[in-house]
């Protein structure tokens, strides 16, 4: 987390809201945390040790995604 701060450097401000180890490896309950917020970085380390790092300016809402998972506006 204090690298992402470095690269953003102030006055970002980063707070965790879900971490899947921590509270379920499901999508329903990702957007139990983060479905209405926006501005978010999305940090994903896959099972094959791959890094994935990702922004969004659009609120996350399940309402928004269809069935193969593909944002719809």
């Amino acid at each position: 987390m204090d690298y992402i701060k470095k690269i953003l450097k102030q006055p970002y401000s980063i707070n965790l809201i879900f971490r899947a180890s921590k509270h379920s490896f499901s999508a329903a309950r990702f957007h139990d945390y983060c479905d209405d917020l926006n501005d978010t970085l999305i940090l994903i380390r896959t099972e094959f040790g791959k890094t994935i790092l990702g922004f969004s300016h659009y609120k996350w809402n399940e309402k928004n995604i269809n069935k193969d998972g593909y944002f719809i506006s």
